[in-house]
């Protein structure tokens, strides 16, 4: 079966060349490429990324933080001015291939996450050396003058063992982020694995692991291979430095889901993969490689090759682009906003600090659309002076270009709780929704009380408080989902009755529902219990009709619930009434 990956790359690719977000790039020792209308500029940054670079720049091309080493096993974070970010210095964060990546949250960037892997070297760690590698994540908030302090840090996401290579992408809501990695292991024998890990982060709530069985059983206690996404969200690519296979998957926004797995790689080529990079139209997929273990400074020769993806054989179409010189490694690749992919380059043996052609130089595929030798690859074509130098790393970028699919742009109502005040005589009901949207079709329930069902926004007139619920679908949505529910609720009161004293009010400040997700157990934190009892809690399902309901109780068992998307409803008598939304897993 043939795969098409890049069905929607005329929508996306082309804003993501005038888009700043990956305009700047720190990377390698010292170096500084900045992308604009002029062409590409060459300078300079305080940093020593031998392997893992990361940065994030606003839409507009502003750069606002970058990943800073100065050792293997000393990073911290930079801003604009070059000036460390406050409180970065103690994160656990070493200078691991590709295993860091920053993500934001609102167009105006008040908050950043940083998430990283860290590697340890510890007794209880079969693999030695660089051998175990677990995921943090750090809490980055914006003061003024696009100058960052980092909040919270070193925050952990367990104990669970990945490949230190990390991706993110947005997810199709156009807000939260899919962060993916690899497990070094799980039930095979020989340090081998089929499984992959998501975890999905919103602004305050961080979703998973999330566990997926598929694709080749990739092997080794060190991995150093890129993990790789299209740049239209529809594909991701990865393989195994230590036994050379390469698998690629479509990618699933909406659910995170990898699927329709085909071998880009089945091992029997030897080599050892190292950068992964899908051309614009995601129809071809390159490849850097090592003829020998780079990791243990031994004469290599690095190798780019190219893969047809669209072939019914994907591992039979590989061409060799170029070889270098032997003692040569060729490092990670990154597509570019001028839509070139660039590609490093250093010594594989000590000492690796040389100043010459090839570490002050970097190589690039012209046209990456193009098959074969039509590629136009550019051997170590753009140079740095001085005692800048580059290394295997480049830039590891999410998809920051990606926005949300019509279902999510399309919604139940501008805010979750619409207020209808019944005494008033000049409008009679409430209009639900939002302004269409092209492509989406609607379907509203509970009926009775709406003028119509099947358009973007009904007129309501409820006679008493009431949950509305929009099923939205988009058929001609490709690799994701197609279809999904969002509610309003319209709160039906007397407007003209006295004003509450402050003694009187129940808010979202005082009442927490926790976790979300959930499992088992949801718990329910009052601030003043006294000042609310008694109360309420309701719980209601995506149809609206109530679950559970508990009178003075702070633990709700949701273990038997099927998973889904549940709305909670706090209430005390005689005042406002506290709602809000839970993930049942």
């Amino acid at each position: 079966m043939t795969i098409v990956c890049a069905l929607v790359f005329f929508i996306f690719y082309k804003p993501y060349a005038q888009i700043g977000y990956y305009k700047n790039w720190v990377f390698g020792v010292h170096a500084k490429l900045v992308f604009d209308s002029i062409g590409i500029q060459k300078t300079s940054a305080i940093c020593s990324n031998v392997y893992n670079s990361s940065v994030i720049s606003d839409h507009t091309g502003t750069l606002l933080i970058y990943l800073s080493c100065e050792s293997d096993f000393y990073c911290h974070l930079r801003d604009i001015y070059n000036h460390k970010i406050i409180n970065s210095d103690s994160l656990l964060i070493n200078n691991n291939q590709l295993g860091s990546i920053f993500l934001n949250f609102d167009e105006y960037y008040n908050k950043l996450l940083f998430v990283n892997t860290q590697s340890y070297n510890l007794n209880n760690c079969s693999y030695g050396f660089n051998g175990c590698s677990y995921l943090n994540y750090s809490i980055i908030n914006k003061l003024n003058n696009n100058i960052y302090v980092i909040e919270y840090k070193n925050i952990s996401l367990g104990s669970l063992n990945i490949d230190p290579a990390i991706a993110a992408i947005k997810h199709s809501d156009g807000k939260r982020w899919w962060v993916i990695g690899h497990l070094k292991e799980n039930t095979m024998p020989g340090y081998c694995s089929d499984m992959y890990i998501k975890y999905l982060f919103s602004e305050d709530t961080v979703m998973g692991p999330f566990y997926q069985t598929i694709g080749q059983p990739l092997c080794g206690s060190w991995n150093y291979c890129e993990m790789a996404i299209s740049k239209d969200g529809t594909c991701l690519a990865f393989g195994s430095t230590q036994n050379g296979k390469i698998d690629f998957f479509n990618f699933n926004r909406c659910t995170g889901e990898l699927y329709n797995h085909r071998i880009v790689d089945d091992g029997s080529n030897n080599y050892y993969p190292s950068g992964i990079c899908f051309s614009p139209n995601t129809l071809l997929l390159y490849v850097s490689t090592f003829t020998t273990n780079i990791y243990n400074h031994v004469p290599t020769k690095g190798r780019l090759y190219q893969y047809d993806l669209n072939a019914s054989n994907i591992n039979g179409s590989r061409q060799l682009i170029s070889e270098s010189s032997e003692g040569i490694a060729w490092g990670y690749l990154e597509l570019a906003p001028n839509g070139k992919i660039y590609m490093p380059s250093t010594y594989s043996m000590w000492p690796l600090n040389i100043i010459d052609t090839i570490t002050q130089c970097i190589s690039y595929i012209e046209s990456p659309d193009s098959i074969g030798q039509a590629c136009n690859l550019q051997l170590y074509a753009l140079c740095f002076s001085d005692s800048v130098r580059n290394s295997v790393s480049l830039p590891n970028f999410p998809t920051y270009h990606l926005g949300a699919f019509s279902i999510y742009e399309a919604k139940a109502g501008e805010n979750d709780t619409i207020i209808y005040c019944v005494e008033d005589t000049t409008v009679k009901g409430v209009l639900l929704g939002a302004p269409a949207v092209e492509g989406v079709q609607y379907s509203w329930h509970p009926a009775d009380s709406l003028n119509h069902t099947d358009i973007a926004q009904p007129f309501a007139t409820p006679s008493v408080s009431t949950w509305y619920f929009v099923s939205l679908s988009d058929t001609s949505i490709q690799f994701s989902c197609q279809s999904r529910i969002d509610s309003v609720y319209v709160e039906v009161k007397d407007c003209t009755v006295g004003i509450k004293s402050p003694q009187s009010t129940v808010n979202s400040q005082q009442v927490r529902v926790y976790p979300n997700p959930v499992h088992d157990i949801l718990y329910i934190v009052i601030e003043n219990f006294q000042a609310v009892h008694p109360f309420t809690f309701r719980l209601y399902d995506a149809q609206g009709k109530v679950v559970i309901t508990q009178e003075d109780v702070l633990q709700v068992t949701t273990k038997d619930l099927p998973g889904g998307i549940y709305f909670w409803e706090f209430s005390v008598k005689n005042r406002e009434t506290v709602r809000g939304k839970v993930v049942k897993l």
